[in-house]
């Protein structure tokens, strides 16, 4: 019913506005209140994703520094990538993941988001206290391998995370998942559609792959 679709979708905006911005369990509401909405094509909520991106990008400060802040702002940045705005995606991967506590947070999340983490984790504190070493990214180079097409609107973080996986567990790789890899970055490429920075990373991963496997 259309009059329950917006009743749920304002109760969601209402509950993230409401929640306290100094409790980790606060700012895991307003992550995934924010990633949620993306799913409401209303326009209201396009411009109510915006402005509040602006703010979290503010609250959170200064670059390169992870807090449980940095998580809402990663999946408001996921959210204007689907409802269009790839450059707010981009711009967070520049500024946002820029040290290696970030790097490993942004991993250890799609790890734990894909299944690799067994353990269920409350609060988001688990992206920088969970060592990598608690999963093989098997499952995790899949899933981006399947996902790294121009037409996706978070491309651009799934060519960073796949090159950030390639540096950290090459191990990951088998004959069947470098040929896919192999492929799917080299369409990518030829394609022109993604960041500079994307492009870079994308070579980066087809170099990689070339001295792992003497290609």
């Amino acid at each position: 019913m259309p009059e329950e679709h917006e009743h749920f979708f304002d109760h969601l905006k209402k509950a993230a506005e409401r929640a306290d911005t100094k409790r980790v369990d606060g700012m895991l509401l307003r992550r995934q209140a924010h990633y949620v909405a993306s799913f409401d094509e209303g326009s209201d909520t396009a411009e109510w994703l915006v402005a509040t991106q602006r703010a979290e990008v503010r609250r959170m400060g200064r670059a390169g520094e992870w807090t449980p802040a940095w998580a809402v702002v990663r999946s408001g940045a996921h959210s204007l990538a689907r409802i269009g705005d790839r450059e707010g995606l981009q711009h967070f991967i520049q500024t946002r993941l820029v040290d290696e506590v970030c790097e490993v947070a942004n991993l250890n999340y799609w790890a734990y988001w894909l299944g690799e983490v067994s353990d269920p984790q409350l609060v988001d504190t688990f992206m920088v206290e969970l060592s990598p070493d608690a999963w093989r990214g098997t499952a995790l180079l899949r899933h981006l391998i399947d996902r790294l097409y121009s037409a996706n609107p978070y491309v651009d973080v799934v060519v960073h995370t796949l090159w950030a996986l390639v540096m950290l567990r090459p191990s990951a790789l088998d004959s069947h998942s470098v040929e896919s890899l192999w492929a799917a970055a080299g369409r990518v490429l030829d394609e022109a559609a993604v960041s500079q920075q994307s492009q870079r990373e994308l070579g980066a991963i087809l170099y990689a792959l070339r001295i792992i496997h003497q290609r």
